[in-house]
């Protein structure tokens, strides 16, 4: 009598075992960093995007005919719906400790040049994430404003200089 077959043997079985585990293998360790990729990745864009900003607002000043317009710093420069931004005597975010003509020398003042450049809600200047309902924190720190991320805070905070964000 002729028997046919209907499934698969034990050894078929086993191999599609063995061949899966070896490509799981493979496959969950580069899986498994993905949220610091995701992190990273998350802290180059928001980085990008106040850079473009800076740019933006710098180019906008040099528009305006400055630095004849802004005799003597500083003067203000404001992005399509945005508020005004105070610019130092180079047409850059007048950052730095305070003095003549430094508009953002702490974390509230920081949070709203953030927000201006970013032409959102202002970021929270708040100490740390407890109770903060933006996805932005600000602060301040050796004469630069200081970007961090809510709730998961970026490896290494973004540092907003007057001229770029690193």
């Amino acid at each position: 009598m002729h028997r046919e077959g209907h499934g698969f043997t034990l050894i078929e079985l086993i191999m599609v075992i063995v061949i899966l585990g070896i490509l799981a293998s493979i496959a969950v360790p580069r899986y498994l960093d993905m949220t610091t990729d995701a992190l990273v990745a998350a802290r180059t864009g928001v980085a990008g995007g106040l850079n473009s900003a800076i740019q933006i607002v710098h180019s906008r000043w040099v528009a305006m005919g400055a630095p004849a317009t802004c005799a003597p710093p500083p003067c203000t420069v404001t992005p399509d719906g945005g508020t005004p931004i105070t610019m130092n005597g180079s047409g850059y975010p007048a950052i730095g400790n305070p003095g003549a003509g430094i508009a953002y020398y702490d974390a509230t003042t920081c949070a709203a040049l953030v927000g201006s450049l970013l032409g959102g809600p202002a970021p929270s200047s708040a100490a740390n994430c407890t109770g903060v309902t933006v996805p932005l924190r600000v602060g301040f720190a050796a004469g630069v404003c200081q970007v961090h991320a809510c709730s998961t805070d970026y490896a290494t905070p973004i540092a907003l200089s007057p001229t770029s964000a690193q």
